[in-house]
Parts: C-alpha cells; structure tokens; sequence
C-alpha cells in the first residue's frame, strides 16, 4: 500500500479562498485557507513549511521540496473528504473536528499525523466481511510509508462501536514490508492496554487477515493485553523467524479437544496472568 496513490482526478469548488507565500532564500513558506463544498464541512486551513537542498537553483521545483503541512478541519464529513485521501477503506457517514500534519519528500506523502474526534462513523476495510460502525472515535492516527510497505500506529486511541463495545485508551503499531524480489516479506507490532475480548468480537470487521480472525473465534479470548513487541520474517501464516514478548492479564481462552493423535489438544485458560519470551525455536512463560 502507498499513501502517494490517488484516486481520479475530481474538481470541486472552494470559495473564500485566503493563500500567501513567503519564499526567502531556500525556504518556502505559505497557509492557505478556504470554504470547501457545503457537503464537506467548514473552513479549512493549511499552512505549508519546506525547505530544499542548496545545491538545486530552481526554486520552483516542487518535487526537490521537503518540509511538511498542517491542516486545521475544526468541522468535517468524513465520508465526502475520505475519497480524496489514500485509504483502502470505504467510509460512510462520519462527522467531527480533525488536525492533521502531512510530511512530504519528493512530492511523496511520507507520513500522515492526525488528532480526530468524530461520531457516528463506518470504515468498511477492503477484504473484511462486515464494516466496523463506530459512534464515536477519538485520539491520534499515524501511516508513515516505508521502502516497501506500511506502519500504522495509535495513541491514546479510544472508541465505542454502534453495538456498545467501549475501547479504552492504547496504543497500538504495526508495520508490514511485502515481499519484493530479493525483499522477505516482514513484519513488526507493539501494543499495550489491549482488550482481548473487543479485538475478538470485531475482527471481523478489522483487517487482520483470516487467519488470524480464525484463532480468535476459535480461542474466544478475554483479558488485557498490558504489552506485546513481535517481530517475523517470511510469510505471517508460515514465519522463517518469529520473536515475541509481552504480558497478559487475567488471559482466559476457550480449551479445544481433537480426535487427530497428530495434534495435541488444547488445555483452556481463565483468569491468568502470564508472561512469555519465546521464538521458533525456544520459549518460556511465567504463569500467576
């Protein structure tokens, strides 16, 4: 996934357009501030900071640019603006207040910082059977694009589903590198504060992959998450490496039994607080 790619060209119309520019020496400077569409909200602002290298003399060339921009949406419908922005996700309804900071290098959108608060909103996520429908949403949401793949990450991040389900304040990171020649396919999450039981009850609506949403419906877990770094390399169904630590609090799991004597059953957990280190080859857990 990019966060450069763009949908089709679309014309729209601003009106009380405000814009200046200030461009001393190598540095570039400009804010911007305008009426968008009715449908899409209130006036929005946008101030640009960026400098360029001294040894390129045309000034005017944005692509040698690198600097970042800050928007200011104190009131926007979330489904009108999400077409223009470089999302694998269908968004439906959705209004509230956002900021956001954009750091561009090379014309790319190198990362996407930004503070939402907004109600009644549905994000349907490509390849997910059902969309995730929130009431409420608040808290920081970070992409950053790297040589190959993805980062996603949140702070302090809360939520309530239509269906009554509250998400406590975590924070969550995952990145993903696709495999690409040479390139492994990779992958890296650190989470703390994670309600288990939340996590099992959405994922369907979440894109975490079948496998993942199939362990969950099968181990029907409760408990919290306190904290979790994980790493592999190769494919995440069948990892050449695997590493992962972390801590889980009052942990309970469903038991499963099974009638093939290659497999080993599954004993059941409730109400444990365990601690593991392991990887592929070795591993040990501490159990309270």
């Amino acid at each position: 996934p990019s966060l450069s790619s763009a949908p089709d060209p679309i014309s729209f119309e601003f009106k009380e357009v405000q814009f200046n520019s200030r461009n001393p020496l190598y540095k570039h400077h400009f804010s911007f501030s305008a009426t968008p569409p009715a449908n899409w909200g209130e006036k929005i602002t946008l101030v640009g900071d960026f400098t360029q290298s001294l040894i390129y003399t045309d000034r005017a060339n944005f692509k040698r640019w690198k600097g970042q921009i800050y928007g200011d949406l104190p009131y926007i419908n979330a489904e009108h603006i999400s077409r223009y922005l470089p999302f694998n996700a269908n968004i439906k309804e959705g209004k509230g207040s956002a900021r956001a900071w954009l750091d561009i290098e090379n014309r790319q959108i190198k990362r996407i910082t930004a503070d939402v608060l907004t109600q009644a909103i549905t994000i349907a996520f490509k390849g997910t059977p059902e969309p995730l429908a929130l009431q409420s949403i608040n808290g920081r949401i970070e992409l950053e694009q790297m040589e190959g793949g993805l980062t996603v990450s949140t702070q302090n991040l809360r939520f309530q589903t239509a269906d009554g389900l509250h998400w406590p304040k975590g924070n969550i990171k995952i990145s993903q590198i696709k495999a690409n020649g040479q390139q492994t396919e990779s992958g890296h999450l650190e989470a703390d504060q994670i309600d288990l039981a939340i996590v099992s009850q959405i994922a369907s609506r979440l894109p975490l992959g079948d496998a993942i949403r199939a362990q969950l419906l099968s181990l029907q877990p409760t408990g919290i998450i306190k904290s979790v770094n994980a790493n592999y390399e190769g494919s995440l169904e069948k990892p050449t490496q695997l590493s992962v630590k972390g801590q889980l609090d009052k942990l309970s799991v469903l038991p499963q039994a099974t009638t093939n004597k290659q497999e080993v059953a599954r004993p059941g957990v409730e109400g444990a607080s365990i601690g593991f280190d392991f990887d592929l080859k070795t591993g040990s857990a501490n159990l309270d």
